[in-house]
């Protein structure tokens, strides 16, 4: 779960200091952690930590592909069902399912899952990146984006959106064809009193 710049400049002007993120699996240990103070990283889970190794795969024109990870700290198996981690790997590279970009400076963005990216037409979507517009929108709590099959354009974008007051449609959709391209734009939007969560309280993906 992503830090939001909201929580991390209230924790700054009450502290002093901007929380850090860090980038934690269980089958690799911890590959990044944020130790700066730049304001400007603060949704960077930081910098790839000594001993690992990190590629994008298949990127695409705004360099977010998926992350793979090669290191000495990498799982030996998993316990149930049995399998050896050299079954799981590929050349000794791990696929986090996880998907991201890198900055000039190697500070390392998580921008996604990749089970979660929506194909519309040949072109990926991320849905946390429209869920953090969204969730910024006046009268909006929070938001689910997900992909709903389609026959002629594989998927549609769609929003489940939580209110905390009235919220003009048309406007909404409107001030998201400003800011986002436009098969970007969820087709279909709900409105709903709360949404799915996990355990750890995360937003249950369709």
């Amino acid at each position: 779960m992503s830090l939001s710049i909201e929580v991390a400049e209230r924790f700054h002007a009450a502290f002093g200091i901007y929380p850090s993120q860090a980038y934690g699996i269980i089958e690799v240990g911890l590959p990044c952690v944020n130790t700066s103070q730049d304001s400007s990283r603060l949704l960077s889970v930081g910098k790839l930590l000594t001993d690992y190794q990190l590629k994008l795969v298949e990127p695409d024109d705004q360099g977010r592909g998926r992350i793979f990870l090669k290191g000495r700290g990498l799982f030996d198996a998993y316990l149930h069902p049995t399998r050896m981690a050299n079954e799981v790997l590929t050349d000794g590279w791990f696929d986090t399912g996880d998907t991201g970009s890198l900055d000039e400076k190697g500070f390392l963005f998580i921008t996604g899952r990749t089970k979660n990216v929506i194909n519309f037409c040949g072109m990926k979507i991320f849905p946390e990146e429209v869920e953090h517009f969204l969730n910024q929108y006046p009268g909006i709590k929070e938001s689910r984006v997900y992909g709903k099959a389609h026959p002629e354009y594989g998927e549609i974008v769609c929003a489940d959106i939580v209110a905390t007051e009235l919220v003009i449609l048309d406007n909404l959709r409107l001030e998201c064809y400003r800011k986002h391209a436009k098969y970007k734009v969820p087709k279909e939007f709900s409105f709903v009193n709360e949404l799915p969560k996990t355990v750890s309280g995360k937003v249950r993906r369709c």
